[in-house]
C-alpha cells in the first residue's frame, strides 16, 4: 500500500500549497486544495479549529488567516500510504509562526486524507495538532 513516487510527490506538493497559502494568508488558495463535498472535514488544534464542509473550513480559514500571525510548517518525517484513488498521509514537523520580525518554532503533527478527482489529489480530512510537552514523571 506504499503511495508510488508520483503520487507522494502530488500528496507532498499539496502540503507544500498549504504552508504557502497560510504563509501568504490565502484563504482561496488553501481552500482550493480541498475537496468541496459537504462531508469533507479540516480540524486543527484550538478548541473551536473545525469545519465541515467547504464554507465552514472557508470560515476557519478566514479566522486563522485574518491574524497578524503568519504561519507555515516544515516537515521532518512522513509516513505515505495509497489504494486506487485515495491516499493517507501522517506527518511530523514544526509550525513556525511569524509575527512582524519574531518567529516560533513549535511541534506539529498532521493526518490527512486525500481522494484522487480526475488528476487531482485533493483532501478529505484534515487533523493537524500541535503535542504537547511530554509530562514529568
Amino acid at each position: 500500500m506504499k503511495a508510488d513516487a508520483k503520487t507522494e510527490e502530488a500528496i507532498l506538493g499539496k502540503l507544500r500549497g498549504f504552508s504557502e497559502s497560510f504563509s501568504k494568508q490565502d484563504v482561496e488558495g488553501a481552500l482550493g486544495l480541498f475537496a468541496t463535498d459537504a462531508e469533507v472535514v479540516m480540524m486543527g488544534s484550538e478548541e473551536w479549529e473545525m469545519g465541515v464542509g467547504s464554507e465552514n473550513i472557508r470560515s476557519v480559514f478566514k479566522r486563522l488567516l485574518s491574524r497578524r500571525e503568519t504561519y507555515r510548517w516544515e516537515w521532518k518525517w512522513h509516513t505515505l500510504a495509497a489504494s486506487g484513488s485515495v491516499a493517507w498521509i501522517l506527518a511530523n514537523g514544526e509550525c513556525h509562526t511569524r509575527a512582524g520580525k519574531t518567529e516560533t518554532v513549535s511541534p506539529y503533527r498532521l493526518s490527512g486524507v486525500f481522494e484522487r478527482r480526475g488528476d487531482r489529489w485533493l483532501w478529505v480530512l484534515f487533523h493537524g495538532s500541535e503535542p504537547m510537552p511530554a509530562a514529568k514523571e
